[in-house]
Parts: structure tokens; sequence; C-alpha cells
């Protein structure tokens, strides 16, 4: 009896599971996606700077520079987030939550949801428009190539013609 619940204590508070229940919450769960996402980002321009021909120095900046530091800013926030949960835990010890709650009944929640994926939907909306705007404007570096192309109707309908065309 004396062996089976020392077994049950050493895995109850094993290093793992233990280390699972400090970052059960929002902030460490945020800092973890964001390192997770850097660390994801460096390989893949890490692998596009090892192949590539004819590397680019913006490459190397994104992956030796921009993402590490993406990836130790996560990596402090999940540090963070446990230091602030526990501290939380023991100045209110019965608020402290198992699992975080997500119920779709509660209207905060909800407008919180939908604000989430009108941003991400707007956000994709907006850098597509945005990266294809630029090879169709006028005014744009890319139009050298199009002047040719650019009929004097067009021009008619933009509004009056550019110098230069």
């Amino acid at each position: 009896m004396n062996g089976e619940s020392s077994k049950a204590k050493s895995s109850n508070g094993s290093g793992l599971s233990r280390m699972r229940e400090w970052l059960r919450n929002p902030i460490s769960l945020a800092g973890l996606a964001l390192a997770v996402v850097a660390f994801g980002n460096f390989l893949f321009l890490f692998f596009i700077d090892l192949t590539s021909e004819h590397p680019s120095p913006y490459v190397g900046i994104l992956a030796y520079m921009v993402a590490p530091g993406f990836l130790v800013g996560g990596l402090l926030l999940a540090g963070f987030g446990v230091w602030y949960d526990r501290r939380k835990r023991r100045r209110r010890p019965a608020d402290a939550g198992r699992y975080m709650r997500i119920d779709f009944n509660d209207p905060s929640q909800r407008g919180a949801l939908a604000f989430l994926f009108t941003f991400i939907i707007g956000f994709i909306g907006l850098s597509v428009v945005g990266s294809a705007i630029p090879s169709w404007l006028p005014n744009s570096r890319r139009t050298s190539s199009l002047r040719t192309r650019v009929s004097p109707a067009w021009i008619a309908t933009w509004g009056r013609a550019r110098p230069g065309m």
C-alpha cells in the first residue's frame, strides 16, 4: 500500500505533468504558440538560405535575427505567464481553475471570437489585394513593362493622362 501511494505521488508530481500544469494559462499558451511559429519560420528560412543559388540578405536577416528574436520573445512570454499565473494562484487559491473555460453562450466570448475571425479574414484579404495592386497601378514601380500595354481608353477612365505615358 505504501509503495502504491508513493508511486501515485511520484507520477502525479512528475516534471512533465507539473510543467503542463504551469503552462496551462492563456499568456503561456500564447508565448508557446509564438515560439513554435518562430521556430518553424527559422527552419523554413534556414532551408531557403541553405538551398538557394543566390541567397538574399533579407532571408538571412529574417532567419538569423528576426525569427530568433520572436522565438526568445515567445519563450520569455511563456515564462512570464507561468510566473504571473503562479503568483495569482498564491494570492487567490480558490479562483485557480484547472482548465480554461470556453463558452460560446457567453456574449463576450462570442464577440471576441467574431472579432478574431473578422480580423484574420480582413488581414488575409488585404494582404491578397495589397500584393496584387502594384502590378496594375499606373504609378507603381513595376509598370515600366506595362506602359506599352496601357490603352488610351484606360487612361481616360483613370481620369487624366500621367506625364511620361
